[in-house]
């Protein structure tokens, strides 16, 4: 997902229960993550994953990797890469999530 598409969700459901963390691949340097977040008007937390154990952890395989936990620690759904239009379907999934209903499928 783009960080402008998950700002948007951030803001959109954030009162709802929705907390979007961002999560960095492949070392970039803190000051350009800062930069980065600034253009972009990003709100939402970001954490640096230098060695990738986040996403080794959640066995990421590409990038973005969307990631849907519910309150219960569960993941919900996953959906790898972006094209126009997936942020449509996130959407479904983060409605369908925080009202304990299940979600469309992700490819993960």
């Amino acid at each position: 997902m783009e960080a402008p598409q998950l700002q948007r969700l951030h803001r959109q459901y954030f009162t709802q229960g929705l907390r979007l963390v961002g999560v960095t691949q492949m070392d970039p340097k803190p000051a350009e993550v800062r930069a980065f977040l600034k253009k972009h008007g990003i709100t939402y937390p970001v954490v640096l994953d230098p060695k990738e154990r986040i996403g080794t952890k959640y066995r990421l395989e590409g990038h973005p990797t969307a990631v849907l936990i519910d309150r219960r620690g569960i993941v919900r759904f996953v959906h790898s890469g972006f094209l126009k239009g997936d942020e449509k379907l996130l959407e479904q999934a983060i409605e369908a999530v925080l009202a304990g209903t299940e979600p469309p499928k992700g490819d993960g």
